[in-house]
């Protein structure tokens, strides 16, 4: 792999987990500095991995982008604003393992 490329590919996911923090700084774009911020650097971000891919393939450019990404942004929101990540259906009874595996009238579905 082309280091140069990689460090386009890592330059662009942390401006991206920047940006990301930004919009939820924004509340909702309630405060439009943090939004307009978090939209230049998102343009920034993607002309970095437009870079990238110049001597990458697409599919593994933005795999490592979107991993590093995803895993910034959890990880920054959880320090920055002490967001905490839960499973999907956390506080319901639906789940897709639930949905899958049980019977018709454990999901939530009553017999006529």
């Amino acid at each position: 792999m082309n280091l140069t490329a990689f460090l386009f590919v890592l330059c662009s996911a942390l401006i991206d987990i920047a940006a990301n923090m930004m919009v939820a700084k924004s509340d909702g774009f309630r405060k439009p500095a943090w939004g307009f911020a978090a939209i230049v650097l998102v343009w920034i971000a993607f002309a970095l991995l437009g870079q990238a891919v110049k001597t990458l393939d697409l599919a593994t450019a933005y795999a490592m982008w979107g991993a590093i990404g995803v895993i910034g942004t959890a990880l920054c929101g959880r320090v920055l604003f002490g967001n905490r990540l839960r499973p999907i259906g956390q506080g319901s009874h639906w789940s897709p393992a639930r949905w899958w595996c049980c019977p018709a009238t454990d999901r939530g579905q009553r017999n006529s």
